[in-house]
């Protein structure tokens, strides 16, 4: 069943109205499948596991990118997240305006 759900199920039947915590479990399920490109074979394979209190707590300061600790942790972005963010998502959902930004983080 949640394999046949689109974004407007997700945020309709399960309450879910922040798209980017929608990613996480969507990917889930399509990975679980075999439908998305993170079933595929990658170089680290286990940034995937990676929760998002490291990624905000750890990572970010990093990278130099401890302003946008908040909104990482209040999207949950999480390793299979990062995977699939776009640009635009970046800065809109994220804040992350400067593309210099984005860039380190991608």
């Amino acid at each position: 069943m949640l394999l046949s759900m689109d974004k407007r199920d997700y945020e309709q039947e399960l309450g879910i109205l922040q798209p980017l915590l929608r990613l996480n479990p969507m990917n889930a399920v399509q990975e679980r499948a075999g439908l998305s490109k993170a079933s595929t074979p990658c170089l680290y394979p286990t940034y995937r596991a990676v929760d998002y209190e490291w990624i905000a707590s750890h990572w970010l300061p990093s990278l130099g990118l401890t302003q946008y600790n908040t909104n990482f942790r209040q999207c949950c972005v999480d390793g299979r997240v990062l995977e699939h963010l776009s640009k635009k998502e970046l800065s809109t959902s994220l804040g992350m305006v400067e593309s210099s930004h984005r860039n380190s983080l991608q």
